[in-house]
């Protein structure tokens, strides 16, 4: 069966079967989605028909994805569920769903599954789905992985980081900020970094609560900048160079990326240890 181009279908001889647990209340259709599933080469995980009972199942026994249908027995819906999953042990989670209700369908993308199947669907949709689901899955942990990577580089460099998300809150700073300011990343997270940086109404501009969602106008560039960062009796004269970082087709703001150089660092710094 063709994929999309960079798609590859993960069912393989040389490596363990997709484990795929199946959240369904239907008995004909979860014994179809079992059939189907063996039939495609993924082992099935198990079948669960209340979504209540999915926090003890995948705490003993995580599957590698999770086939969910929005409307299941008990008092959680498969939304609801989902958003839990996705704390506790963050597995990919494809909704299978006959409804169309645009209330319930809204609340589907803050749960950030990856897929979703509307009933009646083929063995080729399905099989599309996973793939996707997979390939997805996939792309995310690689994305993580170069996260940690970079921030362990970061940790170790004598000189301030810090991630920024949409709104202009600190995401991520790495030691020396943290030391720097005498907080952890947890308070320094509750504070907006406006309380620290002055003189820099145009950087922050950007990040203004009534423009959400925020957008990179064409063109906008701030030039590096420097500032004073006070806090707890201290003022630190720092150079500060951002980037901003959008998405390429929309231009809604994603976040900034600011390299912070502590000015008395230069001039404590004889000609001897400087390189030319």
């Amino acid at each position: 069966m063709e994929l999309p181009f960079g798609i590859e279908n993960t069912v393989s001889e040389a490596q363990e079967p997709t484990r795929v647990l199946i959240v369904e209340d239907e008995f004909i259709i979860a014994a179809s989605l079992q059939r189907s599933l063996q039939k495609l080469g993924y082992q099935v995980a198990g079948v669960v028909d209340r979504a209540d009972d999915l926090d003890e199942r995948i705490s003993t026994d995580p599957p590698d994805l999770i086939l969910m249908d929005i409307e299941i027995n008990g008092e959680t819906d498969g939304i609801t569920a989902a958003r839990r999953i996705r704390e506790l042990k963050d597995i990919p989670v494809v909704y299978i769903s006959g409804l169309r209700e645009e209330e319930l369908l809204a609340r589907i993308p803050e749960t950030q599954p990856f897929g979703f199947l509307a009933k009646p669907f083929t063995e080729h949709e399905l099989s599309m789905a996973l793939s996707i689901a997979e390939y997805k899955a996939r792309a995310e942990r690689r994305m993580r992985d170069q996260e940690i990577h970079i921030q362990r580089l970061l940790e170790h460099m004598d000189q301030g980081f810090c991630l920024l998300d949409e709104t202009g809150r600190i995401r991520y700073a790495n030691r020396k900020i943290l030391e720097t300011l005498h907080l952890d990343l947890d308070q320094l997270r509750s504070i907006h970094p406006s309380h620290f940086v002055t003189g820099s109404k145009k950087f922050f501009s950007l990040f203004d609560e009534d423009k959400a969602p925020r957008h990179v106008p064409e063109g906008f560039h701030i030039d590096p900048f420097t500032t004073l960062i006070r806090h707890d009796g201290q003022e630190i004269p720092c150079y500060v160079i951002p980037q901003f970082f959008s998405d390429p087709d929309t231009g809604i703001l994603q976040g900034c990326f600011l390299s912070i150089v502590d000015i008395r660092h230069f001039e404590a710094k004889t000609p001897a240890d400087v390189i030319e």
